[in-house]
């Protein structure tokens, strides 16, 4: 047995006090006259026998009574675990307050649950006891060790977060807290409060040797059945004014019920554009896809809605892109106009060509455009190389016919600069093209079929590259002996095209070929491509703008619709922005540089919440078998008394209330005595 508090085992001094006053019984004795003193001295003989009986038993009765309640008072304990030699606790206590914990319990909602359940771990441990909190927003004012009032301050703050994060990432940022100072003066603990999702309970991905004693305590819903909006995406990358358009729509059953002729509403620019419904099996998704033509140009914001209850937060997926209303397209080439190019695009207003003769480059115009094509130039000035460039890396489209008679080395130059691989030889032979990339982009929409006997253009004459493989480098067209003909790159913001040959009629039939002018078309128009036309609020904190910073008193910022919140994101290398933290709600924003709106960005709640399918604490019992988890144990939610299972887990079994009640016993079993023997 052991004590919380042994200074109070000096309070048995004070046993001496009952032991001294039956010791020393002063009281006063009076003269009684008795006729005979033969019965005098009988009666005395019997009544000292009972007296000293008496005294003995009521002393020690006191005694026992005193000793008790001194015991009572030093908290005596029986260990159940193994005691070490820490100074002092420190505890981590974890609250899960994503959306998902926003369900109802048999006990309320499970994020209110959480918190009464984190003030109990609190209440559990003594006066300084240093405590660290953690939930999913990771804020920097929680990064410190704190006293129990602080805590508790924390623990009412919390409120439910967009932010999802997996217990593998909130024990690596405990141990980073734990890992400070001497680990031998303290003992570690952290108590991880949660419903333990499938999707964010990853306990295969745990470090093993991670020696903190983590302590579980799962939450169940009570309904968990959730019906959401998975994502959204475009079949075709490329956006139009006027365009017909697609938009293919992911919806995600997760309850043993089907539905059917459930509401399906598409906004564009707060516009309800295509009313629907859809049906849907239990436990399963379908795809569904909405019609609608883009009749505006700039940016343009969706949203797509669904009804379902109670879990609303993934009901909406916003989505954001943006549609020019026309392409600028500068071509500088050794004439001055090149009619195999320009044929593609003259008949369509919606692009707008200039040319320029590469004796006659207007270099400070270059910014001005959308797309550059750079046919068949003799040799690439140094301005014309750092030009280009900074035009590919600000966004604009980039297209280079090479020329085979041209200068090799100032083409090198800029191929260097552009990180793509190299010239390295002339072939002057008669090559077919042999193979076309269908995957590819470039290709959207130009074949129904794959076709095995496609009849193909020749080259007469063309530049053999480097065969340096490159992570961001597609091919797109190739030769029969795999040569490149035609490969594309992105460089900072922008794509970059590059061509073996000459776009001229004596260099081969690839500009009276077939192929020639839907290819021409669909490389101009992938400037136009929807990249990234949502973000999920917590994963995506790194965006690229429409263009990179030109000035430097250009600020970034973006701001909601309503233009009742905005920021300044932080900015990166190569032209990024980081939203950080400061994004919290899913909708539709605005980037601007200065006053200028330059982008829509969408904005999303983490689908991962969506999954509701939990462990269950048997399950995570399993798994920590499994995994080898040794410092990790489980607390049923249903254990009302937390706060007194952890004292006894921490410090053993509490035996002072049997003290108390053995003081009453003492006590009691003195004033039975006292009266059986008056």
């Amino acid at each position: 047995m052991n004590f919380l508090f042994p200074t109070f085992l000096y309070g048995l001094i004070a046993l001496s006090i009952p032991i001294i006053i039956h010791l020393f019984n002063f009281r006063s004795y009076k003269v009684v006259y008795f006729s005979n003193v033969k019965f005098l001295r009988n009666i005395k003989k019997e009544s000292k026998a009972k007296s000293q009986i008496k005294h003995i038993f009521v002393l020690i009765m006191r005694l026992l009574a005193l000793t008790s309640l001194v015991f009572a008072f030093a908290r005596p304990y029986i260990s159940v675990a193994e005691k070490t030699n820490a100074a002092v606790n420190r505890v981590g206590i974890y609250i899960d307050n994503s959306f998902s914990t926003e369900a109802e319990s048999k006990y309320g909602k499970l994020y209110e649950f959480a918190k009464k359940k984190a003030l109990q771990i609190v209440d559990a441990y003594p006066t300084g006891t240093e405590f660290i909190f953690f939930n999913n927003n990771f804020s920097p004012k929680h990064q410190h060790f704190v006293d129990k009032e602080q805590l508790k301050e924390f623990i009412a703050e919390t409120k439910i977060t967009p932010d999802v994060k997996k217990i593998s990432e909130v024990l690596l940022r405990a141990n980073n807290f734990f890992a400070k100072g001497d680990s031998v003066n303290y003992k570690n603990t952290i108590y991880l409060i949660s419903d333990f999702q499938k999707t964010t309970a990853d306990f295969q991905n745990i470090n093993k040797s991670f020696d903190t004693g983590v302590i579980l305590i799962p939450m169940e819903a009570e309904i968990q059945n959730n019906l959401f909006i998975d994502s959204v995406w475009f079949e075709n990358p490329i956006r139009m004014i006027n365009q017909a358009d697609e938009l293919a729509v992911k919806i995600t059953n997760k309850s043993e019920e089907a539905f059917y002729d459930i509401p399906l509403k598409l906004y564009i620019n707060d516009t309800l554009k295509t009313p629907g419904s859809f049906n849907i099996e239990a436990n399963s998704s379908v795809i569904k896809k909405l019609a609608f033509t883009n009749v505006n140009t700039g940016i343009i914001r969706g949203k797509v809605e669904i009804i379902d209850y109670p879990i609303i937060f993934d009901n909406e997926f916003y989505f954001s892109y943006n549609i020019d209303s026309e392409k600028n397209i500068l071509t500088i080439g050794k004439t001055e106009i090149n009619k195999y190019i320009n044929s593609v695009f003259e008949d369509n207003i919606f692009f707008k060509s200039t040319n320029f003769q590469e004796n006659n480059i207007k270099i400070s115009e270059i910014s001005n455009f959308d797309v550059l094509i750079l046919n068949g130039i003799s040799s690439i000035s140094s301005g014309l190389v750092q030009e280009t460039v900074n035009f590919a890396a600000n966004g604009g489209t980039l297209i280079i016919f090479t020329d085979p008679e041209g200068d090799t080395e100032s083409y090198n130059k800029l191929f260097n600069k552009l990180n793509v691989n190299y010239i390295t030889a002339i072939d002057t032979t008669k090559t077919y093209i042999g193979s076309i990339n269908y995957e590819s982009n470039v290709f959207r929409n130009m074949f129904k079929k794959q076709e095995k006997n496609l009849d193909l253009p020749f080259i007469s004459k063309r530049a053999k590259f480097s065969n340096m493989t490159l992570a961001n480098e597609e091919i797109v067209l190739s030769t029969e002996n795999n040569d490149k003909v035609l490969s594309k790159s992105n460089y900072g913001q922008g794509l970059v095209y590059i061509f073996s040959n000459i776009a001229d009629k004596n260099n081969g039939n690839f500009v009276y070929h077939s192929l020639w002018a839907p290819l021409m078309y669909n490389i101009v128009m992938s400037g136009n491509e929807s990249k990234e036309i949502f973000y999920i609020i917590g994963n995506n904190r790194v965006i690229k703008p429409s263009r990179i910073i030109k000035q430097a008193d250009e600020i970034i910022s973006i701001s909601d619709i309503a233009g009742t919140y905005d920021f300044i994101p932080g900015n990166g290398v190569s032209g990024n922005i980081f939203v950080a933290d400061n994004i919290k709600k899913a909708e539709n924003y605005i980037m601007k540089i200065n006053a200028e709106a330059i982008k829509g960005l969408a904005f999303n709640y983490n689908r991962d919440e969506s999954e509701i399918e939990q462990y269950k604490p048997d399950n995570i019992e399993v798994i920590i078998e499994e995994n080898n988890l040794v410092n990790f144990s489980i607390v049923e939610e249903s254990k009302e008394l937390l706060t007194k299972s952890i004292q006894e887990k921490n410090s053993g079994k509490q035996l002072w209330r049997y003290f108390i009640m053995l003081a009453l016993i003492f006590l009691s079993l003195e004033i039975v005595g006292i009266r059986l023997f008056k």
